[in-house]
């Protein structure tokens, strides 16, 4: 009888379904906008038990450099010669991101992650705009070098974490994801060179180099960001 008992309990182990925990390999990716850092892409993959990966490639929209400025000077962390210096570096822009995470449950779309972002902006300022953000003092007049233009490239490196829940619908294909989170700068590297041959080289070498460590300091003291992301995307399976 005993023994009747327990082939009973291993035949209906045996047919249970999977835990929740333990569900199958998921793929997918989505159009996303994380607030103020990034519009682009996103793809994810999830294996069995929740854990997952994600990337996303994007770029930093110029209204979202105006919000951070907005914010910022509006705080009393720098002025308005530095907002305008800041808006000039990013004529252009990449940002990458990567994240490994968790979903506690596969019937429910909750999770958390964290992981490194990266931002890479490019742009020209004019010398003026650069003395005047960096030394708070327009270029005296007469001054060669003062009419000239730089380029200037920075690369921000951050660390991220955020919490969000992602909701399947129409036969789980399509997503909507909603997360906050937050990203702290943790390192930057700026370089300037000037876009015309220097009458006095040394002079626009030093001044180079302090205002690239000026934006650099910039950056690792003002750029923590809290994050809201918003994503709607396709599941392949």
């Amino acid at each position: 009888m005993k023994s009747s008992r327990l082939l009973v309990v291993v035949a209906v182990l045996a047919a249970a379904p999977a835990t929740a925990g333990a569900a199958d390999w998921r793929l997918g990716m989505e159009a996303l906008t994380d607030l103020p850092l990034q519009a682009g892409g996103r793809w994810w993959v999830e294996a069995p038990y929740g854990f997952h990966l994600d990337t996303s490639l994007g770029s930093l929209p110029a209204g979202y450099v105006d919000l951070i400025n907005s914010a910022v000077v509006g705080l009393g962390g720098y002025g308005e010669d530095t907002a305008t210096l800041i808006a000039s570096v990013v004529s252009s822009s990449l940002v990458w991101r990567v994240h490994v995470g968790w979903r506690p449950s596969a019937e429910w779309g909750f999770y958390f992650s964290g992981g490194y972002g990266m931002v890479a902006m490019d742009g020209e300022v004019g010398a003026g705009k650069l003395i005047l953000a960096v030394l708070g003092q327009k270029i005296a007049e007469g001054v060669p070098d003062a009419n000239g233009s730089y380029g200037v490239s920075s690369t921000v490196h951050m660390i991220d974490a955020e919490i969000g829940y992602m909701w399947s619908m129409i036969d789980d294909h399509l997503t909507v994801r909603l997360a906050l989170g937050f990203a702290g700068t943790v390192a930057s590297e700026t370089t300037i060179e000037p876009r015309f041959k220097p009458e006095y080289p040394s002079a626009v070498a030093e001044a180079t180099r302090r205002s690239a460590e000026y934006l650099d300091g910039i950056y690792t003291k003002y750029l923590f960001l809290p994050v809201i992301s918003v994503g709607v995307g396709y599941r392949y399976f």
